[in-house]
């Protein structure tokens, strides 16, 4: 059976309606902000910010920023830029270390704001903005948007020299309670069968030669990872299962499931 789900299942998020007038916060969504340190051995410790962001595709043209406080109290608009589509409603918009990195001294607050249609819409978390904890060796890292409490945050598939296919992935997950089952479910026949893999917890990440990330930090995320596990196959497609307090939330994509093919 073909393992697809809705977006409400995807992140675990309330539903969301395509209206003739959406709501301000189905136009503009947080996916992921992430902000940490990476220390080199000879070059000190610089900080690293990213950010993914949802938007409504009503329009071909649009714009899209984070609106990001700076250590001056001014605010300062960092544009997006197209990452991918998520489905025939939703757009995934990026900024990546490289453009965070032309601004800056960076203060602790920022909001989001999507320009479409000659319309201005905001996601303000709810009118209390983001607030970001204060980066160190120690982190913080990723925080997951309203609502999103399982993200894959990377997978890959690779050969390795006696011809085995060994994937491993990082996941990101919402702390809601001790006890968790985080699963990657994996096909390579289109969903006539299908193979549940086990992610483990990470305790720390490092993020550079004396910089590292501790989990859960301090935006109550863990991270999950599978390791070089052996699976059948060049190529598959995949989904992940986040299962605490009886409740199984998903991150499927969109509903197209992930792919991930071997290079070699």
């Amino acid at each position: 059976m073909n393992k697809v789900f809705s977006f409400v299942l995807a992140f675990g998020a309330v539903a969301l309606f395509v209206t003739s007038i959406a709501a301000q916060e189905d136009m503009v969504k947080l996916i992921r902000s992430e902000n940490y340190d990476v220390c080199g051995y000879q070059t000190g410790c610089g900080e690293v910010k990213d950010m993914l962001i949802q938007v409504m595709n009503t329009q071909y043209y649009k714009e899209v920023y984070a609106h990001h406080s700076l250590a001056d109290g001014s605010w300062v608009d960092i544009p997006a830029h197209y990452e991918r589509s998520g489905n025939s409603v939703y757009e995934l918009w990026h900024i990546d270390p490289d453009q965070f990195s032309n601004y800056g001294p960076y203060s602790n607050q920022f909001v989001l704001k999507y320009i479409v249609g000659g319309q201005t819409y905001w996601d303000n978390n709810n009118g209390a903005n983001y607030i970001l904890t204060g980066h160190s060796q120690n982190g913080p890292g990723p925080m997951l948007g309203n609502n999103i409490n399982v993200l894959l945050r990377g997978a890959s598939l690779y050969r390795d020299t006696i011809g085995n296919y060994l994937l491993s992935a990082s996941i990101d997950v919402r702390n809601i309670a001790y006890a968790k089952n985080v699963q990657l479910i994996y096909t390579t026949n289109d969903w006539s069968t299908s193979t549940s893999l086990n992610a483990n917890y990470t305790v720390e990440s490092q993020t550079g030669w004396c910089s590292l990330i501790s989990w859960p930090n301090a935006y109550s995320i863990e991270r999950w990872k599978i390791s070089s596990v052996p699976v059948t196959g060049s190529s598959i497609k995949f989904y992940i299962s986040y299962t605490v307090n009886n409740i199984t939330y998903y991150d499927n994509n969109y509903g197209a499931n992930y792919n991930v093919s071997s290079q070699n």
